[in-house]
């Protein structure tokens, strides 16, 4: 994560249990940083046609950050029961 960006989320997702012990899995996620600015350094320029002149400046580009991803998952469950401690 990139300090002070933020944005927002959306997710789903669907599980199916396809015997006792496993389960299938479908889940997405949508994530939306908007447009942030970033300073990319400085750019030494040369403005001057017979005598160079230099030119030191800093350049901004405008980012778009967004991310989109699916996860496909198997779950397997130990025991027909839930483990319990026996003292």
């Amino acid at each position: 994560m990139i300090p002070g960006v933020s944005g927002w989320t959306v997710g789903g997702g669907v599980e199916y249990a396809a015997t006792n012990n496993i389960t299938l899995g479908l889940e997405g996620r949508y994530s939306d940083y908007g447009t942030q600015r970033f300073n990319s350094g400085p750019v030494v320029t040369n403005v001057g046609a017979l005598a160079p002149l230099f030119v030191t400046r800093n350049t901004y580009r405008d980012v778009r950050i967004e991310t989109g991803e699916v996860m496909a998952k198997v779950n397997w469950k130990f025991g027909p029961t839930p483990v319990v401690a026996k003292y």
